[in-house]
């Protein structure tokens, strides 16, 4: 749920101001795609480091963090950000 508020949230403060969020589940974990109808999202944006003495910034870095995968596309003027998290053997199913 982290992964998820902190990319759609950069897409409507940072992108455009609207995106669409899918998310699913199957066997082997969950997964997410933020669109950023914008396409202002960059992979150097998923690589930058946080300005903490600044505030705000980190939200990106806990994506990175929280998810097993981070891929950016661009299509027809579409950033797509997917995100997935494995299902850990501890997880109840």
């Amino acid at each position: 749920m982290i992964a998820a508020h902190e990319a759609a949230t950069n897409v409507l403060r940072h992108g455009g101001g609207r995106g669409t969020l899918i998310a699913w589940l199957d066997a082997d974990g969950v997964s997410l795609d933020v669109v950023d109808t914008a396409d202002t999202l960059t992979e150097s944006h998923l690589h930058t480091q946080p300005d903490l003495d600044r505030g705000g910034g980190a939200g990106l870095l806990l994506v990175r963090t929280l998810c097993d995968e981070v891929r950016l596309e661009h299509e027809a003027g579409r950033a797509h950000l997917h995100l997935r998290m494995h299902t850990r053997p501890w997880q109840a199913a």
